[in-house]
């Protein structure tokens, strides 16, 4: 089971028919997008990918038009928030356990993983062996993902900073507030994720290579079924935890946003915009006009 490794790249595209049937797009390849809209207010929602291969190409001039048009643009959390020397202190509260070892959790063959898939970070293995599993199985997989040239800095957020520099930034939640929901998944599936990111670690990837490919074109209908089912059905606690919940919590945001009036961007995870789950089909739902373009 991929979903831990996959995660890193999209936590942390879509069931076509929760959103309703969409004419074919004249656009040329590129990610997709949605517009959520009311009399005088749009809002572009557009999903990212937290880290990706270097070279990719994915930006679009739809996608310069529609991020110079805007007033306000969203993130998951205000850029910049991830290095706050107080947030990696919280990322150390919340991630080691201190007295506690995951090797004796681990069997011989996945202890053996460990080792060897810490090894290129130059880290020793008494400070990975006393993480709680999610930090492990966090640093595990964006390690292995960067050994295989994926690039935290041509992830989508950060290649879109620059371009809106001179917006006014907003966000939907807190880096914190990300590690605390990390920290609350229960410690049996925790395990399961960290096994699970050591036992298909080459195969994650490969898959990963390709849904990036599919997200860069558009093509929607994988994307969902690689992103998200095997998880709800494999996994549902941390589905819930990393998907259901925050896709709720951010709509409301959104509602409360389109009372207004303007014009937004927001980037999120592609995760959080794709299914019966996602946000578009859950404004639909509420009675919003969700439109896709691509």
């Amino acid at each position: 089971m991929r979903n831990a490794l996959k995660s890193c790249a999209f936590i942390p595209l879509l069931a076509l028919g929760a959103c309703g049937g969409e004419p074919a797009s004249t656009l040329p390849p590129q990610p997709p997008m949605w517009i959520v809209s009311d009399a005088d207010s749009e809002i572009t929602l557009y999903p990212t990918i937290h880290i990706l291969p270097n070279g990719m190409k994915w930006q679009s001039d739809e996608l310069t038009r529609r991020l110079a048009d805007a007033e306000e643009v969203w993130f998951e959390i205000m850029p910049g928030s991830e290095t706050d020397p107080n947030l990696q202190a919280t990322m150390m509260r919340l991630g080691m356990a201190p007295g506690s070892s995951l090797s004796s959790q681990l069997t011989a063959a996945e202890v053996t993983a460990l080792r060897e898939a810490i090894a290129p970070l130059g880290m020793p293995f008494e400070a990975v062996d006393a993480m709680r599993p999610w930090l492990a199985s966090t640093l595990v997989s964006v390690g292995a993902l960067v050994q295989k040239g994926f690039n935290p800095d041509a992830g989508v957020e950060k290649q879109l900073q620059p371009l809106v520099k001179d917006k006014k930034i907003r966000a939907f939640e807190s880096a914190e507030s990300q590690l605390k929901m990390l920290a609350a998944i229960p410690e049996a599936q925790q395990f399961q994720m960290l096994r699970d990111t050591l036992g298909e670690m080459d195969e994650s990837i490969d898959m990963l290579n390709e849904m990036a490919r599919d997200w860069s074109t558009g093509d929607v209908k994988d994307l969902e079924e690689e992103l998200l089912s095997e998880m709800k059905s494999e996994m549902p606690i941390v589905y819930a935890a990393v998907f259901t919940a925050r896709n709720e919590n951010w709509a409301n945001q959104i509602e409360i946003e389109m009372k207004g009036a303007g014009t937004d961007f927001m980037a999120v995870g592609a995760g959080h915009l794709v299914g019966e789950d996602g946000v578009p089909a859950i404004l639909k739902a509420r009675g919003y006009k969700v439109e896709r373009l691509r």
